[in-house]
């Protein structure tokens, strides 16, 4: 079988939407461009925001199919139904990912699908065409649901049971994942990489003049600034941080941002800086003296954590999902994402300067060591395996 197959790509998730599926998204597909290999991603406009992009868009080798949402910010509208969100959007991508592969039929040789959500379009095109199957797994939540047993425990063994491999993004998915298979000698372990040419240390000075920053100990927190990431918890760490000379500076957008711009109206340690291009994260991350991840679900991996840690900052993260595998104590440290205990840690890095310039020295050779894109070849691997009989 061909070792140049075309891939197609199926997500509920892709840019200009923001979050670690999307950021991973764009990195995978400008690693299949760099080497040449033909990609067709199938997706919606952003379910998180009102960014638009075009509903078809060319880049080299690469053609993303966006298709559009039938509910304006439908992801947070439906958070708490995932169910119902998945029988709106299932349907579209399934008839979408058919159309494309028909066209295609002849040069695509894999479709590879990211997350539960597309499981099930991805897995039934597959059948339908005779394609090579892969699933990467980013976040387990959706399968804790399916392993605590019901209707949905078999549907999701039935799903999962008809692809040739599953890539679990840390040791903790693949925790979660593994009892769900019917093969498990089909789960590879996968860790993201990032573009280290672009997350990059920035002379601190010369960044903490470009972010706005003085020479206050400045924290930061970068993400969809929803519950889920911890912003709530930490917004209260920065009312019992109010006497210490320090600030909490929060990147991203969501629908707490109003929240955010609020307490910094209040508040002299807190301050909303909006959302930022990745060029834009660099310079804060390296401005930064901590960057916080302090999630209170389960994180699949945590690329904040790896962004920051590649720009020389360190990072203080959640002990939730597999934050924790991230963060070596070398270059980070981890707490239960509680206002005292964050609060209590930030205190302490405060009035340790010591500690955070020892783990600032060792956070871009650890980065080059595990986040290289040397990572992806687990992802190619599973492209080229020959499907068994």
């Amino acid at each position: 079988m061909r070792e140049d197959r075309g891939v197609m790509i199926l997500s509920f998730f892709f840019s200009p939407g923001i979050g670690g599926v999307e950021t991973h998204l764009n990195d995978l597909c400008d690693y299949l461009r760099s080497i040449g290999r033909k990609t067709w991603v199938v997706t919606f406009q952003p379910l998180t925001s009102d960014r638009k992009g075009r509903y078809i868009e060319r880049s080299g080798s690469i053609t993303v199919y966006r298709l559009p949402s039938p509910v304006r910010n439908m992801f947070y509208r439906f958070q708490s139904l995932t169910w119902l969100r998945f029988m709106l959007l299932a349907p579209l991508l399934l008839a979408a990912s058919v159309l494309v592969l028909a066209r295609h039929r002849n040069e695509i040789g894999v479709v590879h699908a990211h997350d539960l959500n597309s499981a099930l379009a991805t897995a039934l095109v597959s059948g339908i065409f005779g394609t090579r199957s892969v699933l990467t797994v980013h976040y387990v939540q959706d399968y804790i649901s399916a392993a605590s047993g019901g209707f949905f425990d078999t549907a999701a063994r039935q799903v999962l049971s008809g692809f040739d491999s599953v890539i679990a993004v840390s040791e903790r998915v693949g925790a979660v994942i593994r009892p769900l298979l019917e093969r498990p000698e089909r789960m590879r372990r996968m860790t993201y990489w990032i573009d280290l040419s672009l997350f990059s240390p920035e002379d601190r000075a010369t960044a903490r003049k470009a972010a706005g920053f003085d020479d206050m100990f400045t924290a930061l927190f970068a993400g969809r600034l929803v519950e889920v990431k911890g912003v709530n918890v930490l917004l209260e760490a920065c009312k019992a941080l109010s006497g210490e000379e320090m600030k909490m500076v929060f990147a991203g957008e969501g629908p707490l941002e109003e929240k955010i711009r609020e307490a910094a109206r209040t508040s002299n340690n807190t301050v909303c800086a909006g959302p930022l291009n990745q060029r834009e994260l660099r310079t804060y991350y390296s401005a930064a003296d901590i960057v916080v991840v302090p999630s209170v679900y389960e994180e699949g991996f945590g690329r904040v954590a790896m962004e920051a840690i590649a720009c020389g900052t360190p990072v203080l993260g959640s002990n939730h999902g597999a934050i924790p595998e991230v963060l070596a104590p070398s270059v980070g440290l981890t707490v239960e994402p509680s206002p005292s205990l964050l609060a209590s840690a930030l205190r302490s890095l405060l009035h340790d300067p010591d500690r955070l310039r020892s783990m600032g020295g060792n956070c871009r050779h650890y980065a080059e060591s595990h986040f290289s894109v040397a990572n992806a070849k687990v992802i190619t691997d599973s492209y080229d395996e020959q499907r068994d009989s």
